[in-house]
């Protein structure tokens, strides 16, 4: 019969395990609340002005109350500054893009001093559709000063897009 092996090292073991001590972990619990917080604080985070560009139609309000389609390019049509720039990702195939058209132009009616609308044909435009991860039409992206703030995706009537856009 063998005899069970016994630990002959008598020195004591570390019995703590390893990581932060218990202070130091509640400091950095305590940074990372507080950063949180002074986060929620500065109001929404907004994403840089894309790098990505391509061709776009700016729909613009004439004097005489009609609406004219101007061809741009995206980057000239975000730097339009101090009003809501909604991008109206659309096909021509999309039965639902066809109808939101009008509420669109509705919209331009609405609000005249601080929307406008440009619009952009994922097939024509595929590489600015990759950058903004357009899955589904119509996609409505809302930028001011350049910066994204927020969008909607789906049918919408010109009061329920006036409604999706942040203040």
């Amino acid at each position: 019969m063998t005899e069970p092996a016994v630990d002959s090292d008598t020195t004591p073991k570390n019995t703590r395990s390893s990581g932060f001590p218990g202070g130091l972990l509640l400091l950095a619990a305590a940074v990372i609340l507080l950063s949180l917080l002074m986060r929620s604080k500065e109001g929404p985070r907004v994403d840089p002005v894309p790098q990505v560009d391509g061709d776009a139609e700016l729909v613009e309000l004439q004097p005489d109350g009609s609406l004219i389609h101007r061809a741009v390019r995206f980057q000239e049509a975000l730097a339009i500054p101090n009003r809501t720039v909604v991008v109206d990702f659309w096909a021509q195939w999309c039965g639902p893009c066809q109808m939101m058209a009008p509420e669109l132009e509705k919209l331009i009616h609405m609000r005249p001093e601080d929307v406008v609308v440009v619009k952009v044909d994922i097939d024509q435009n595929s590489e600015l559709s990759r950058h903004f991860q357009i899955s589904s039409i119509p996609d409505l992206r809302f930028f001011r000063n350049g910066r994204a703030i927020g969008g909607a995706i789906g049918y919408r009537t010109a009061d329920g897009i006036a409604a999706a856009i942040p203040e």
